[in-house]
């Protein structure tokens, strides 16, 4: 990760002279003499949040902010999976089957950021499962009958609350919610951006009806049925990034180097996105079908087909 110098941190940017970059005061349009800002214009809340969450670099010269961070932290993810099945003759004209599988996905420690300070943890579960019976009325006709379920849910959350961390840096006039996690989200053009994934849960679940019917009349296989599905595609809005608490960009447009425009708290552009309601979607597809293979010759077969389909959304 980029990280600010030790120097930086505390406002001097003499290093950076070497190449040519000039910290101007934006009150007054000189340069900071030195190239150093003084201690009492810089903004506390960006001090604090420098505090709190960039780590200090650890690798390559003083002056260096380019690639000078580097570690090895932890990150563990699962894939657990349960399935079992059921398989029943009940006569030579009447069979059952049916599945359950059930995957577990929890991540305790994924990575969002450059940073340990900004993993999150996520969990997620699928379920699936079917039962389907299966009659033979005579050796040319059958009928299949099938009730199906699926659904899927995914529960992200970040280690950091966000109403706590703005108080704790003093930002106003954003989000303090201390049940919905994130950080203020701080981008920069030479240095890893702060942010973090918030609060997200999603959930998406599928019940379907399936009736099937085969039938075999001379040189023609005639197969057709119906399919009832409902759907749930439920979602929320998050993980919103950070921007539940303000997003910030710092370009250099005040100072003449982004760093320098972030101490003195003066961001080109900010914004702030409140999470979204959850949106509870629900629509029912019907489906009608009939398709004739039609041998016509020993080496000629015709295949007809019809498919109606309606989407009705509730």
């Amino acid at each position: 990760a980029n990280v600010p110098t030790t120097a930086m941190r505390q406002g001097d940017f003499s290093s950076l002279l070497s190449q040519g970059i000039v910290i101007t005061d934006p009150a007054t349009g000189s340069p900071f003499p030195g190239n150093k800002i003084p201690a009492n214009r810089l903004s506390q809340v960006a001090v604090k949040a420098q505090d709190l969450l960039f780590l200090p670099a650890n690798v390559g010269p003083s002056d260096n902010y380019s690639n000078n961070w580097v570690g090895l932290f932890p990150s563990s993810s699962h894939n657990n999976r349960y399935v079992t099945r059921l398989d029943h003759v009940f006569s030579e004209h009447d069979t059952l089957s049916g599945r359950v599988s059930i995957r577990d996905l929890p991540e305790p420690e994924a990575q969002y950021g450059p940073f340990p300070s900004n993993d999150y943890r996520q969990s997620r579960r699928t379920w699936n499962a079917y039962i389907s019976e299966t009659h033979i009325f005579t050796p040319s006709f059958l009928n299949e009958f099938r009730l199906g379920y699926s659904r899927d849910q995914i529960r992200t959350v970040s280690f950091h609350s966000g109403g706590q961390v703005v108080q704790q840096i003093g930002l106003q006039g954003v989000n303090s919610n201390n049940d919905l996690s994130g950080i203020p989200s701080f981008n920069f053009n030479n240095f890893s951006s702060l942010n973090e994934a918030t609060n997200g849960l999603r959930t998406s679940q599928t019940k379907e009806l399936l009736d099937n019917i085969t039938m075999v009349k001379g040189r023609h296989n005639i197969k057709a049925g119906v399919l009832i599905r409902d759907n749930n595609p439920n979602q929320d809005s998050g993980p919103a990034n950070g921007t539940d608490f303000g997003s910030f960009d710092f370009t250099g447009f005040a100072t003449g180097f982004d760093y320098a425009d972030f101490l003195l708290g003066i961001p080109q552009q900010s914004s702030l996105a409140y999470l979204a309601p959850n949106a509870y979607l629900h629509y029912i597809l019907t489906v009608l079908f009939i398709q004739d293979d039609s041998h016509s010759t020993p080496k000629l077969t015709l295949n007809f087909g019809l498919r109606w389909e309606h989407n009705l959304p509730t």
